[in-house]
């Protein structure tokens, strides 16, 4: 009961502070929005792709004909428009059909086209491969052509319409819920913002150290492990109702798409919340003074983040650094995530659910040996 009556308190004193609404939800909120929402849009829509026909033939048509079914299309008539446009990155990349394509293609020469990016992108790299597969099947249809005397246009329209009733077609739907490939940097700035908001708290519990509140209560019929347990499920509480607000602003109010269950995520971040909150005790344990801590806290966050992936993909980390990554609670919760949003369940990633754990107890364990209520914090 004692422990309740000290996480009440604690909870209502942190949730008293304005400042604290801001960082601890509109924030948040509002950056997830921007990262899940903005590069959602961008990587949902269909690319578009301006193109120059030079050549006009039936086989240039087929191509274009082809290259519709996976890009909308938009036909110029300058071809230094459409360079001018990819400089300008107006489009991601764009493409010549050259003259003579089709005579290429009747002679059984591969046909190259001019594809025009800056720079290396899926649209371009995409389009490149779409354009060689289409050309290499109009080489066979025109070598079995070939077999017959007097080709003409009529027949070689004959013979690709023939060629694409029989060719196998297949039909990509929709998933209802994909994962967005931006998902992992969202809610790694997400994590930064809990860890934050979790040292603020544990700050907190150190000016009251320091400020004797603690020895007072210890003063009173309460044991040191309800006041240590009483703080740690007041910070809890106070990480927890921020993770119901954000979730609740950015999926239901907002709409976002998060390409993974409510409850999936809720439980992951709720672990991540957990573990961080422990580390941060145990730190505000071990560091002598409010001060001290307040700057080396606050500079444990960002290596950790970036050691466990927030800002960019693991993979691109040195292979030491990626073995690194595994003692920082960021990257098991990173992990966990992508495999829920891939379609995994939470019974399926039952390792990074009890090393978080692990993480949680351990550090919560180190923590509360060394706080000591009774004892007074150092000032300096």
């Amino acid at each position: 009961m004692n422990t309740f009556i000290v996480a009440k308190q604690l909870t209502l004193r942190l949730l008293g502070k304005k400042k604290t609404w801001v960082l601890l939800f509109i924030v948040p909120s509002l950056l997830l929005s921007l990262i899940m929402g903005l590069l959602h849009f961008e990587v949902s829509g269909t690319p578009t792709i301006p193109y120059v026909d030079q050549d006009h033939s039936i086989w240039s048509e087929a191509l274009l004909d082809s290259l519709a079914q996976s890009f909308q299309l938009v036909e110029l008539k300058d071809a230094k428009a459409i360079e001018a446009l990819v400089t300008e990155r107006k489009h991601k990349a764009a493409f010549y059909i050259p003259a003579g394509y089709g005579e290429m293609i009747q002679k059984q020469a591969s046909p190259k086209l001019r594809i025009v990016s800056l720079g290396i992108n899926e649209a371009a790299i995409t389009l490149q491969l779409a354009a060689e597969q289409a050309s290499r099947e109009w080489l066979r249809v025109a070598a079995q052509l070939e077999q017959e005397q007097a080709v003409t246009s009529d027949k070689i329209q004959a013979g690709l319409q023939r060629y694409l009733a029989f060719k196998p077609s297949f039909e990509v739907k929709e998933q209802a819920a994909k994962a967005p490939p931006n998902l992992r940097t969202a809610m790694g700035i997400f994590m930064i913002f809990i860890l934050y908001n979790a040292l603020n708290a544990v700050i907190v519990m150190k000016e009251d150290k320091q400020n004797m509140l603690m020895s007072r209560v210890y003063a009173a019929p309460v044991r040191a492990w309800e006041i240590a347990a009483g703080y740690y499920i007041g910070i809890v509480i106070y990480g927890t109702i921020q993770l119901i607000i954000v979730l609740l602003i950015t999926r239901g109010i907002m709409g976002i798409p998060m390409g993974i269950g409510a409850i999936e995520q809720f439980v992951m971040l709720e672990l991540f919340l957990c573990a961080g909150i422990s580390i941060g005790c145990m730190l505000g344990s071990l560091i002598a003074s409010a001060a001290h801590f307040s700057n080396m806290g606050f500079a444990f966050i960002f290596p950790a983040s970036m050691i466990g992936g927030c800002f960019w993909p693991i993979e691109m980390m040195k292979p030491y650094m990626q073995q690194l990554s595994y003692a920082v609670p960021q990257r098991w919760a990173l992990d966990g995530i992508e495999l829920l949003a891939a379609g995994n369940s939470l019974s399926s990633i039952w390792l990074h659910l009890v090393v978080l754990c692990l993480f949680t107890l351990f550090f919560l364990c180190l923590g509360s040996v060394v706080l000591q209520p009774s004892a007074k914090e150092s000032l300096r």
